[in-house]
């Protein structure tokens, strides 16, 4: 608790639940915190002696007569496990970009989330079409209380899409279900948008996950003795770009008609050179997956590993490969 005015500010904070009995308290319950000086630590606890398995929800109300808000409201909410029922677990820093494996990590970005103990099955639970559930044998995800959809769970990493809904230049909480247990919640920073390139290797270096299209319509995947040359347009495979309007829902796939494009302008430069791209959107049919396309200038220096480069709102993405002849 700060007072970031002036004088001196009265405040009381109450608990309360809406089941379970009186498991949740707050202290100290009233106190005074003059401006300028240093605030008071209010300590929330939560005693789940002698309550079953499940949800329990409480909140916290903090008054202060003389603030600008005088009532803030916080929900609490306790989830007690099945007896010797082991969390999962969350890593530090688990919530990267899918494609380049690096954060921050942006709205509508298809996500890798590490960790352990997410499910008991020893092969992938793959989504078996879309829209994609919220919900895999037994496995949830939710970001700022919002449920992801999930694409695919092994027992440490899960892949899903965040919602292009979500509050950015902030960090939410992760935290991941599976039958009942609730891992500990994990901070993830949401920024705009992050590009990160798809990577042939899936490692986020080397040749990116590009097909070069010539003028004549017909196209091959970047690598492998397939370089593009002034003319050719280029279509990278990326994720992280963010918002795109018309907005999408997450876990439903982009449609063709009308497209969707980014809102942050995107910009690409390949071996040094600036070079415009003529779409930046949503990728059709497919979710969590975008698409850059551009067409080769001339002037760029041959070379079988030409640096590319995506940025957007003054954040570069990892540099990734394409051949140039």
């Amino acid at each position: 608790m700060t007072n970031s005015g002036q004088g001196t500010l009265n405040w009381a904070a109450a608990a309360s639940t809406t089941s379970g009995g009186s498991w949740l308290s707050v202290s100290p319950a009233t106190g005074s915190i003059i401006a300028g000086q240093t605030g008071t630590t209010v300590t929330v606890t939560a005693n789940p002696s002698g309550l079953a398995a499940g949800d329990y929800y409480g909140q916290i109300q903090v008054t202060s007569p003389n603030a600008v808000s005088q009532i803030q409201l916080l929900t609490v909410r306790l989830t007690v496990a099945t007896a010797g029922e082991a969390p999962p677990v969350v890593f530090a820093g688990g919530v990267i970009n899918a494609a380049s494996y690096v954060a921050p990590v942006a709205p509508g970005t298809f996500v890798s989330i590490f960790g352990s103990g997410f499910t008991d099955s020893t092969s992938a639970i793959i989504a078996p079409a879309f829209p994609w559930l919220n919900a895999l044998d037994g496995t949830s995800v939710t970001i700022g209380g919002e449920s992801l959809p999930l694409y695919f769970v092994t027992a440490g990493q899960i892949n899903a899409i965040l919602p292009f809904d979500l509050e950015v230049d902030t960090s939410l909480q992760v935290v991941v279900t599976r039958n009942g247990a609730v891992s500990a919640p994990q901070p993830v920073n949401l920024v705009s948008s992050q590009p990160g390139v798809f990577t042939q290797a899936q490692t986020g270096q080397g040749i990116g996950a590009i097909l070069i299209v010539h003028p004549d319509g017909s196209w091959v995947v970047a690598g492998n003795g397939n370089s593009a040359k002034a003319g050719d347009a280029l279509e990278i495979f990326c994720t992280g770009l963010g918002d795109v309007s018309p907005r999408l829902v997450a876990g439903y796939p982009a449609p063709p008609s009308p497209l969707s494009y980014v809102i942050d302008a995107v910009t690409l430069t390949i071996g040094g050179v600036n070079v415009v791209p003529f779409f930046s959107g949503a990728a059709p049919g497919y979710s969590g997956l975008y698409q850059v396309n551009a067409t080769i200038p001339a002037g760029i220096t041959a070379s079988q590993q030409a640096p590319l480069v995506l940025s957007q709102g003054g954040r570069a993405g990892l540099t990734v490969t394409v051949p140039i002849q």
